[in-house]
């Protein structure tokens, strides 16, 4: 039976290690872009569309735009402060 406390990383070569490194950077990397695009569409969603339909009208599109960007614009400006905090 194996041994349910061997670490399976360790058995891996460097070059191995690596790879699977830089998988699992990716692999965050792309689950902090679902969270972000996540949170545009629960904030920006409802204040910009009103009807459903098969496309999206000009005013709509503007409006997701201008929001979008300005969650992006505060969310900068928060990370900025944050780290002029910590120094």
């Amino acid at each position: 039976m194996a041994d349910a406390t061997k670490n399976p990383i360790a058995d891996l070569s460097e070059s191995e290690q690596l790879e699977l490194s830089k998988f699992i950077e990716s692999e965050q990397q792309k689950v902090k872009l679902q969270q972000a695009i996540h949170q545009f569409t629960s904030t920006c969603w409802p204040k910009c569309i009103g009807n459903i339909g098969n496309k999206l009208d000009k005013s709509e599109e503007q409006c997701l735009q201008n929001c979008v960007e300005r969650f992006l614009d505060c969310n900068f400006h928060i990370i900025k402060s944050l780290e002029s905090t910590r120094k």
